[in-house]
């Protein structure tokens, strides 16, 4: 029996996911609205967006905000996609997807767009990625200076095993 699972080992080895180096980098564009009253967002922000990711190669992306003010004058703000059905979800030109969870913070800049920092985590995806896993940073700018709209580019900088 040992001789049996020893000999097993190298191919169970081999069937595990290893992490990879994983980004994408995606220009958006987001349509703002108050949420409904009573809940735990103030706004809720509806984001589509296109670009690239080191695994999917071509992408487009969508997802859901719940945001809230973190200061009394509403000049910051802290977001996360928790409440969208499977997180952001990058489709590649494949077909293939994956899902991912963030959280972070919108942080005013003087003379320039606001700032995007913050944290993502990937749940799992479709086809290839069934079943990944990773994360790591989320970095990037938003212009909000439309009422109601914003636009940016925000990059995801982390691993991916799968």
């Amino acid at each position: 029996m040992f001789a049996l699972l020893a000999a097993a080992a190298p191919w169970a080895q081999a069937q595990q996911a290893r992490p990879v180096s994983f980004s994408a980098r995606l220009a958006f564009s987001e349509a703002v609205l108050p949420a409904a009253p009573g809940g735990s967002c103030l706004l809720i922000g509806h984001l589509t967006g296109s670009g690239s990711s080191s695994a999917l190669g071509r992408v487009t992306a969508s997802t859901q905000d719940c945001i809230n003010a973190r200061d009394a004058a509403a000049t910051s703000f802290s977001f996360h996609n928790n409440q969208a059905p499977m997180g952001v979800e990058f489709i590649g030109e494949s077909g293939d997807r994956l899902f991912a969870r963030y959280s972070g913070t919108l942080t005013p800049r003087t003379g320039a767009p606001h700032r995007i920092s913050g944290m993502f985590v990937i749940t799992g995806g479709s086809g290839r990625y069934t079943g990944a896993s990773g994360g790591g940073i989320v970095d990037g700018y938003e212009d909000i200076s439309q009422p109601g709209a914003g636009r940016g580019e925000v990059s995801f900088m982390g691993v991916l095993s799968h």
